[in-house]
């Protein structure tokens, strides 16, 4: 077996395997098999047109996952992390699953996603990526991997992400973070506090996308020679761009005003040292330091920011299938 294929082996393993891609899967095809057409255009519907609770808020989270995990693919495609092809298995579930009247509808007109449009025309098409891939496009990859794992696994930025896809917790929704935000008081107390409400996630979740953002532009910046990959990699992440500057651009530089503001107060960086450490800072714990960090980190986050939310970043993917 060559390494891209147990690269593919080891993909499905830690993101499809026992996750939600894989109950996503599940669903989708047993509502496909029993011909059940009409449930599935109810569950994929609009969110403007009825709210969605409980069961069928998660069965949304698992199509969501799954859509995602396919296109995660592509991306270890253009990489050459795993072969330059889908193989057959996995092409015939895409093309179940992605070319399925009622889900082309959720990804295309109820939730604009392009990249899962290409990955869907990728295995419909049977292509063969036929761009250079080599040692560096694979550490770029595995780097991404890691950044992924860290967006996949933070509470904080789950709920965040969440509360931009229009999901409400409790009597809180991403209107009361934006509230939290452009307020320095409120935004003291939230981050300073010991109590951890949905609001308070979703501001940290904000804090921490943020981080990330971040760092995908460094990530980005590094694969300047391979523009599909950088293409891809933006695409994945479309979505919520769209999201963040559709709900939030209006409010960054108040609401990085006050992080600063907060950053460079002493007492309060230290109250939320102590709350991220639960009480248990080390003893050689270097505050001045860390808080001359956390200001540049967000004095720079304001930049990165501008430079990761531009569409163009789309363009590269879009003449390669116009081209293929």
């Amino acid at each position: 077996m060559e390494n891209t294929d147990r690269n593919y082996d080891s993909l499905k393993a830690e993101f499809y395997e026992k996750k939600m891609p894989s109950q996503g899967f599940e669903l989708i095809n047993q509502l496909i098999l029993e011909n059940r057409k009409i449930d599935l255009y109810a569950l994929l519907d609009d969110h403007k047109k009825r709210s969605y609770y409980g069961l069928e808020l998660q069965q949304r989270f698992w199509t969501d996952e799954l859509i995602g995990y396919y296109n995660f693919l592509l991306i270890a495609v253009f990489a050459g992390f795993i072969p330059r092809k889908f193989n057959n298995d996995l092409r015939q579930e895409i093309n179940k699953i992605m070319s399925y009247e009622a889900v082309v509808e959720y990804y295309r007109i109820n939730y604009p996603y392009k990249l899962a449009g290409y990955t869907c025309e990728f295995s419909l098409n049977e292509m063969e990526y036929n761009g250079e891939t080599n040692e560096e496009s694979l550490r770029i990859f595995n780097e991404y991997i890691s950044l992924n794992r860290f967006l996949k696994n933070d509470d904080d930025v789950d709920v965040f992400l969440a509360m931009l896809d229009y999901v409400s917790y409790g009597e809180y929704d991403i209107s009361d973070v934006i509230k939290s935000l452009k307020s320095f008081e409120k935004l003291s107390q939230i981050i300073t506090s010991k109590d951890k409400s949905a609001l308070a996630q979703g501001v940290w979740g904000f804090i921490k996308y943020t981080s990330f953002i971040s760092q995908l532009r460094t990530l980005m910046e590094s694969a300047d020679d391979f523009p599909i990959l950088q293409s891809a990699i933006w695409l994945y992440h479309e979505y919520y761009f769209n999201r963040l500057q559709m709900k939030m651009k209006s409010f960054f530089d108040i609401a990085f005003f006050n992080l600063e503001k907060t950053m460079n107060n002493e007492l309060l960086f230290k109250e939320m040292v102590e709350g991220l450490y639960n009480q248990n800072v080390p003893e050689d714990f270097n505050y001045k330091e860390l808080m001359e960090f956390s200001i540049k980190e967000i004095s720079d986050a304001k930049d990165d920011i501008s430079y990761i939310l531009n569409e163009n970043w789309s363009l590269a993917m879009e003449d390669y299938f116009k081209e293929s």
